[in-house]
């Protein structure tokens, strides 16, 4: 495996190398948002490896979802079009890879953008031939990834997340894939999968905002849940820039008293911060598989409705 820093040697390749690069791309982008697929993958992170088994049903522009944890408890999500419908647990508990919850929101032209795209040359994943694709940051802001693209499909097979000094991070791998549409069976939740409410489109002005986030990031998700000590709204908002993904998590404190906290676990930064506003105290929790500066200037920038800079 080449690392980032290998990797930036590759940024002299000719036009038409670069060219042959954004082609893999933009097909990968393609097959995400057309092919039916079943599989099992695993998931790697801090030396810990979680293996999943997914259902992914395209047709007729519309993408539904099941993924269900293997190891330890039988956890699941149900999503349609990139948002979650329901969940077992909390997204920490089920382990969500959220490199996979983010391959359903790319755009070639955008991408291109933000990273420099390089072919490395072939290899084998899961059985099938694969290319390998590098995604190398064009700021500081992101991580640098390899992806190894079905040669047949263009599907991702497998995932690494690269850190600056070139460090395995996150690894997302399929062990084994059928190129077959799951059925309305399989695409059904078996466990206690609990609805996720979105906001409604009159009450998305209500809602907290990050003031700044990084070039390319934009708004994917905002839902509330009730809070099981005592039903007040916990909010939840997800960014991402096609790859990445930040997610933040607001909650009210009542008479708790919670201090400033900052950490990171793998390629996940974490930064919590308490918020004072005319509704009363809240603790912000943003995290995303981008560097910790990245996390903490989001996080610096949350303000709550109405709130000023």
């Amino acid at each position: 495996m080449r690392t980032w820093l290998g990797l930036l040697g590759l940024l002299s390749a000719p036009l038409l190398w670069a060219d042959e690069a954004e082609d893999r791309l933009a097909r990968m982008i393609q097959a995400q948002a057309s092919q039916s697929y079943q599989g099992t993958f695993v998931y790697e992170r801090q030396g810990s490896f979680v293996a999943h088994q997914l259902w992914r049903r395209a047709l007729d522009g519309q993408l539904r979802e099941r993924l269900l944890q293997l190891d330890g408890m039988p956890r699941e999500s149900l999503s349609e079009n990139g948002r979650v419908l329901c969940m077992t647990g909390s997204a920490d508990e089920l382990q969500l890879p959220q490199r996979q919850q983010i391959l359903t929101h790319l755009d070639a032209q955008a991408l291109s953008a933000h990273y420099q795209p390089r072919l490395l040359g072939s290899n084998r994943i899961a059985g099938r031939e694969v290319e390998e694709l590098a995604l190398l940051p064009r700021d500081p802001h992101r991580y640098a990834m390899q992806l190894s693209l079905d040669r047949q499909t263009g599907l991702p097979l497998r995932s690494l997340l690269l850190g600056a000094q070139g460090q395995l991070l996150e690894r997302l791998q399929f062990t084994e894939i059928q190129l077959q549409a799951p059925s309305d069976e399989q695409l059904q939740a078996v466990g206690d999968c609990r609805d996720i409410e979105p906001l409604a489109t009159a009450r998305d002005a209500q809602v907290w905002r990050a003031d700044w986030l990084p070039p390319g990031f934009v708004a994917l998700a905002t839902w509330r849940r009730s809070s099981p000590l005592g039903g007040q709204e916990l909010l939840t908002q997800v960014y991402g820039d096609g790859l990445a993904s930040i997610s933040v998590f607001i909650e009210p404190l009542r008479e708790a008293q919670a201090g400033d906290a900052h950490s990171q676990a793998g390629p996940t930064a974490i930064n919590s911060r308490q918020h004072s506003t005319p509704q009363g105290q809240f603790m912000v929790t943003v995290l995303g598989e981008v560097p910790p500066a990245t996390v903490e200037r989001v996080a610096l920038s949350m303000r709550a409705p109405g709130g000023q800079p």
